[in-house]
């Protein structure tokens, strides 16, 4: 046996420790720091920009020949699609089993066949994946004095800061929000061009005409050569002034003449401040492969640097850092570690009352921790929340096997063993359990690192790192404790040479052993009464199950939050910015806030919406305030739904995919003013329900619009087409880019756009165009307008048109109440010729729920077919099964008790607890079969199997009690969001411990009879091995 060979060889064994303390190490230091795991989203984005579009020409033009495309590719979940104005975008989710890079091609591929079906002056679709990674992890906000602008601060963003910063390694993109970046704005008269005889269209050729690069060839000599260089372009807007449009009566016609030209931003609809002064900010991107929190480390001293070299009056400030709440969560999870181990050390100190074996077992949580770290580096994986919590978990585990061997080898040595025969003959005894231990355990996660779904691409890494580091404790408790003992563990000394601290340890364990003798003899003789109160427990369990509400994730405090904000459709930027002024001051007024940006009109794809702003807001540390975030974001709201003509939301941050709302239920129907009826409907009555706040959907009909309705017959008459008509249009209302300047080596663009901008419908009619015949010909003759609304986004969900009704959740109300809720008003109320679905959070909520239970069922389903093997036997494992529903009125009454819910966090520790309620089982079977294997009577055997086996089952579940003490308190960041967790694992121990000692050995007697009287084994063995056949078939069928 290795054990054997561990022993004969000490300096061996600890050199091959000593390797994996330094491979370890090394994987701790080396593993990149994440929140979350690195998962590929089966996502790909698709956007179009068609300049001057409306909604519905972008969903007829752009979004459905997309649709009708991307439709056959192979492995599609789920198309939705935005048109809105100028922008179509079109989001492809796929099902998992499709490689995302193979997706995107497919996707690429199929958005060229779209093309010749798509409008022809439609800008080059943009495809992209969606990548978590690819959200901002530091916002820097640039600010300045009266000397500076946003112009300005934009250029140096631009030109200076962002390319002093993308050279770091581990960035991947610095992009700049709230920028003014520079443009040349032509601003054309209506009624002076109509003076000169002048149409838009001839100024806008005589611009590009005049503002051009050719390249002009080269000189050549007899030794040298020399390039022509032709200097066409200009270099700032003063020089378009004197362009000559034409002559009029001999006399030049300058552009001055019929408008002007002047310095102005490329994008003037948006606003973006920092704590309520004008600033630019900096978004800084990181590689996906990058430690974040070393990228922002280094962010931070290239800043410092570069600050040293501002011009005067520049200043700049973090506005938000992602890697302080991770590295605060980080830090917490292993100072909860070292908390876990300290506290396990204790409990083996206090039960084994001798420090050489308290050392002996300590040592193995260390080395368990190392290896497992070691390995899981070398899997690629990295520092997060989840890996972790995994390794938090099994701190309590790890030590187990070695408390048992330890335990083992120091009962002999009390009966006279010296320390080598007596390491030998302990291992020897207690490894069939410890391995039949470890099996159990990676029989329950296992299935959790193999779950389908996103939730299994979440917790491959949480199920795999508790794997691997069981096994390691396992192999440090079969090999280094066996060597430790032999070398270092001693007798114990006489009771009176004790320390007196130990002497009272020994009085107190021997109390109880007394106690637990006769209420053991008592529930053997009492076989019905013990049955009955198993039954109670599982039937407790049971109710307080059906008690507990339900969410996905629990929320936490990550001391920041986003505001969504809008006003009415067709509001002005002006508008809009007057509401985010009010907003700020609501901010502002709120103590525990620090800092707060917002922007207005920002978008990532195409042109912003100037009625709709976003507000970031960073809260003090959580130690420096008495509230929770969730109580100041219920107050924010509170003030926010005093203000008229805007809606505001408060929304959690975070998560792997950012900020959503947590509820979001979509509606589908063609008829767009039917959908809008049934949205209205469906809202009205989620508003009047306490169950939800901040009730928003994404379909409006009320955005303002002017309808220019073109006479065919009298434009064909005049000799003008319908294109010259849209193109006269959009280059005086749509804010072309027309050509482009150069300075400093940059290109900036020139836009055309009117020069008023009050009263645009009636300027329409002053607007002339030149027919075939060289006649002006007022636009007034050709276009009817015609004022009304109509969709300012118009959304499809699976090709249909769609709306997403989403509603965040006021404090104390569980995503699953809310969900059933409105499930149920939509089934009853709502015409069933609406198609609904859910998806966002809610979508994930159920399909991770879904898994997770089959993960549950395999997992038990697991644990009988290994145990079986282990034990050679369907009988005795089902003695084992026994322990599981113990467990439930310990969980599940904890988490009703604390008005806790199920969540991921919470099921995961149930699952969890299966294996550990197993190992309890394990000891006590596989001790008893040895005692019958002797040849001792079924009664006795169990009887003396329970009280040896009582202090190692005792040490081992207080162990791991205590070792989940800090996750049930809710230590350190975030630590409310797993506290679930750790008391349904800590209160499911309990009560498991308490009711197994005395069910196990009951159940041992009971189905020892029910062999031997009743039952035949084969029959017992055939009809068990049917369940688990059916179960697989059923798991590989739902997967």
């Amino acid at each position: 046996m290795i054990w054997n060979l561990c022993i004969r060889r000490p300096v061996l064994t600890t050199v091959l420790f000593l390797v994996i303390f330094i491979f370890g190490l090394f994987g701790y230091n080396q593993m990149p720091v994440r929140e979350y795991p690195d998962v590929e989203f089966p996502i790909v984005n698709v956007s179009a920009v068609l300049p001057g579009a409306d909604p519905e020409v972008i969903e007829t033009e752009v979004v459905e020949p997309l649709e009708e495309q991307l439709n056959t590719i192979e492995g599609v979940k789920e198309i939705k699609s935005t048109s809105r104005e100028q922008v179509g975008v079109v989001t492809v989710e796929f099902e998992l089993y499709r490689d995302i890079d193979l997706a995107a091609q497919d996707v690429r591929d199929r958005v060229t066949r779209a093309r010749p079906d798509m409008a022809d002056d439609i800008e080059e679709p943009v495809i992209r994946k969606v990548d978590p990674d690819a959200q901002a992890v530091m916002w820097i906000s640039l600010r300045g004095d009266k000397r500076w602008d946003p112009v300005s601060m934009t250029e140096y963003a631009d030109t200076v800061i962002k390319n002093r910063l993308e050279r770091l390694p581990g960035v991947g993109q610095i992009f700049i929000g709230g920028e003014r970046k520079y443009a040349v704005r032509i601003r054309l008269d209506p009624d002076k061009l109509a003076g000169h005889n002048l149409t838009a269209r001839e100024v806008v050729e005589k611009i590009q005409a005049q503002n051009i690069d050719i390249p002009s060839g080269r000189i050549e000599s007899r030794e040298r050569e020399f390039l022509i260089k032709t200097e066409g372009r200009f270099a700032d807007a003063a020089p378009f002034n004197d362009i000559i449009i034409t002559h009029r009566n001999g006399s030049p016609v300058r552009l001055a003449d019929v408008g002007e030209a002047v310095d102005g931003v490329e994008n003037d609809r948006n606003v973006a401040r920092y704590n309520t002064e004008p600033s630019v900010g900096l978004g800084v991107v990181k590689q996906s492969d990058a430690n974040l929190v070393d990228v922002v480390e280094r962010v931070r001293r290239e800043m410092k640097s570069v600050e040293k070299d501002f011009l005067p009056g520049l200043r700049y400030q973090v506005a938000s850092d992602d890697s302080e709440f991770i590295s605060e969560n980080i830090n917490d999870l292993i100072t909860t570690i070292f908390i876990a181990t300290a506290l396990v050390a204790v409990v083996i100190l206090f039960f084994l009352g001798t420090i050489r074996g308290t050392v002996i077992a300590a040592i193995t949580i260390p080395t368990s921790l190392l290896a497992g770290m070691a390995v899981i580096f070398y899997l690629g994986f990295s520092l997060n929340v989840l890996s972790l919590l995994g390794l938090i978990l099994v701190v309590g585990l790890v030590v187990d096997d070695a408390i048992v061997v330890l335990e083992s080898c120091y009962r002999h040595m009390e009966h006279g063993a010296d320390a080598k025969p007596a390491a030998r003959t302990g291992t020897t005894e207690i490894a069939f359990a410890a391995i039949a231990n470890t099996l159990a355990l990676l029989s329950v996660f296992i299935p959790v690192a193999f779950m389908p779904g996103m939730i299994g691409r979440f917790f491959f890494e949480f199920g795999l790192t508790v794997a691997v580091t069981v096994l390691a404790s396992t192999f440090t408790a079969l090999t280094l404790t066996p060597m430790l003992c032999s070398r270092y563990l001693r007798a114990p000394a006489a009771y009176a040479r004790r320390p007196v601290v130990f002497r009272f340890t020994e009085v107190f364990f021997k109390t109880l052993e007394k106690i637990y003798n006769p209420i053991l003899n008592a529930a053997l003789r009492q076989r019905a009464v013990t049955v009955g109160i198993a039954v109670l427990a599982l039937g407790a369990g049971l109710f307080f199950l059906t008690r507990l509400e339900s969410e996905f994730v629990p929320s936490s405090d990550e001391g920041q939050f986003m505001i969504a904000y809008e006003t009415v459709e067709g509001a002005t930027l002006t508008n809009t910015d007057r509401y985010g002024k009010q907003i700020e001051e609501i901010l502002s007024g709120v103590d525990e806030i620090r800092s707060f940006f917002m922007a207005i009109g920002m978008a990532r794809t195409g042109p912003g919406k100037v009625n709709e702003g976003m507000v970031f807001v960073r809260l003090t540390h959580y130690s420096e305030r008495d509230r929770n975030q969730q109580a100041i974001m219920a107050e924010v709201r509170e003030k926010m739904d005093r203000l008229t003509g805007v809606r505001g939301y408060a929304i959690e941050g975070g998560g792997p995919v950012g900020a959503e709302a947590p509820l979001q239920v979509v509606l589908t129907h063609q008829d767009i003013e039917q959908l809008a009826g049934a949205q209205e409907q469906v809202m009205n009555w989620m508003r009047s329900q306490p169950d939800f706040t901040g009730v928003r959907a994404d379909m409006k009909l009320n955005k303002p619009e002017v309808q220019a309705w073109v006479n065919r017959k009298q434009a064909e008459e005049m000799g003008i087409t319908v294109a010259e008509i849209a193109n006269t249009l959009r280059f005086v209302f749509g804010e072309p880019d027309i050509t482009e300047i150069e300075r400093q080596g940059e290109r900036y663009d020139v836009i055309t756009e009117i020069v008023e901008r009050e009263n645009i419908p009636d300027a329409i009619n002053r607007i002339y165009l030149r027919n075939q015949d060289g006649q002006m010909v007022n636009m007034a003759h050709l276009v009817e307008l015609e004022e009304g609304s109509g969709p300012s986004e118009i959304h499809h969900f699976n090709r249909a048109r769609a709306t997403t009704i989403s509603s965040d959740l006021p404090p104390g109300v569980p995503l699953g109440r809310a969900l059933s809720k409105v499930e149920g008003y939509i089934d009853t109320e709502v015409p069933a010729e609406f198609d609904s679905a859910i998806t966002g959070q809610s979508r994930d909520f159920r399909e991770s729920f879904f898994y997770l239970t089959m993960a549950l069922v395999f997992a038990i389903v697991f644990i009988f077919l290994v145990m079986s093997g282990q034990f050679e036997s369907f009988l005795h494992p089902l003695t084992i099964l026994m322990a599981l529903p113990l467990a439930g009125v310990g969980a599940f009454g904890a988490l009703w008790a604390l008005n806790m819910t199920i969540n991921i966090f919470s099921f995961i520790g149930i699952i969890m607890l299966l294996g550990l309620v197993t190992k309890n089982a394990i000891l006590l079977v596989d001790y008893t079969n040895v005692l019958v294997a002797r040849g001792q009577p079924v009664m006795e055997a169990t009887r003396q199997a329970a009280r040896v086996r009582f202090r190692p089952v005792l040490m081992t579940a207080i162990s791991t009690i205590l070792g989940m003490a800090p996750i049930a308190l809710g230590f350190g960041a975030g630590g409310e969001a797993r506290a679930p967790m750790g008391v349904a694992i800590s209160m499911g121990m309990f009560a498991a411990t308490a009711l197994t000692l005395l069910v196990i050995p009951v159940a041992y007697t009971l189905f020892d009879s029910l062999q031997t009287r009743i039952l035949r084994h084969r029959v017992i063995s055939l009809a068990a091995a049917g369940i688990a056949a059916a179960l697989v078939i059923m798991y590989l069928v739902f997967r």
